[in-house]
């Protein structure tokens, strides 16, 4: 007598689907926070470029008028980025001295580099929006 047992895989097994979700929850776990430090640092290399787009507006008033712009004559269409991550002014500072600040907004004010100043000077800096500050090198990073 030949008994003939017939087996037939139509899905998977509890067991094997619990084990791929957790390697999915697993990836996912440590892709997401890497995703959302490219997107922070991404963002932050935008309000750079503008402040330095900004820095040079602000030498062709000084060219064109003989004197560096008032706070007022910042242009509308300078003060967001073109994504809206970064708010962008021309403010004078406590010592007298003119910059050009970016202050993080919306998602982007999660960022611990806080807001970029870039001096009239060329030199630039961070001043921290409430977390410690992070390094100028780091943030000012292209």
């Amino acid at each position: 007598m030949q008994f003939h047992t017939q087996t037939s895989s139509q899905g998977f097994t509890l067991i094997e689907l619990v084990v791929v979700m957790s390697l999915v929850v697993l990836l996912a776990s440590s892709a997401v926070p890497s995703w959302q430090q490219w997107l922070l640092r991404s963002r932050r290399h935008e309000a750079t470029t503008h402040l330095m787009r900004g820095l040079l507006w602000v030498e062709r008033y000084r060219q064109m008028h003989g004197i560096s712009p008032p706070p007022e004559a910042w242009p509308a269409e300078w003060q967001v980025t073109p994504q809206g991550h970064y708010r962008l002014a021309w403010v004078q500072q406590e010592n007298g001295a003119m910059a050009l600040e970016a202050t993080p907004q919306n998602q982007q004010a999660q960022d611990v580099c806080g807001i970029l100043v870039l001096w009239e000077t060329g030199e630039r800096a961070i001043r921290p929006l409430q977390q410690a500050p992070a390094s100028p090198s780091h943030c000012w990073a292209g």
